[in-house]
């Protein structure tokens, strides 16, 4: 008979058990906040192509992002902006903010002092009153060890897309839900 309490015990107590971590499993689930689609880059975007290159030296400049160069293609119409490479992490958080917006997995950005990222827009009109706006950038990180070296890694394209919806936002009032005014683009969120 004290056998058969014993299993009936367990059997409720394994039941309780199963039922709080199902519905807790489910709770999570239901607090975790989906990932926004990233617009298409190049994105379409319906203003001048002189209004463009204002606004992305603008954000450039909001954000005490130096331009290196700036280049347009007369032939085809394409405008391109580089900016200097720009130091944005350091110290111990600068394996963490690389890691928001590029691959750091591989074993050769391990030991990372500092991350810096060089970002290039390229504005070619598509129709009249459109043009391709396109963002990409380029990822650096410093290791120590026994001499320093930058090393390369590949974007996630967070921050491009972030750049693309801001510019988007101001150019044409189009709001995205995870683009706040007044955000800094290497700021994480």
């Amino acid at each position: 008979m004290r056998d058969f309490a014993v299993i009936k015990f367990c059997a409720i107590v394994s039941l309780l058990v199963l039922t709080m971590s199902s519905g807790a499993s489910a709770q999570l689930e239901w607090d975790k906040k989906k990932p926004l689609k990233p617009v298409e880059n190049p994105y379409p975007v319906t203003a001048s192509r002189l209004d463009i290159i204002s606004e992305t030296k603008a954000l450039f400049e909001k954000n005490e992002i130096p331009i290196m160069s700036e280049t347009t293609d007369e032939e085809g119409g394409k405008h391109t902006i580089v900016t200097e490479q720009v130091v944005f992490a350091r110290g111990i958080v600068a394996k963490t903010q690389l890691g928001h917006f590029a691959e750091i997995g591989a074993s050769s950005v391990q030991d990372i002092s500092r991350a810096r990222v060089q970002i290039r827009v390229e504005i070619a009109p598509s129709t009249p009153s459109n043009s391709l706006v396109g963002v990409s950038a380029k990822f650096e990180g410093l290791r120590q060890g026994v001499g320093q070296q930058w090393i390369q890694t590949p974007s996630l394209g967070l921050l491009e897309d972030k750049i693309l919806k801001a510019l988007v936002t101001n150019l044409t009032g189009r709001t995205f839900e995870d683009v706040k005014p007044g955000d800094g683009i290497l700021t994480v969120n």
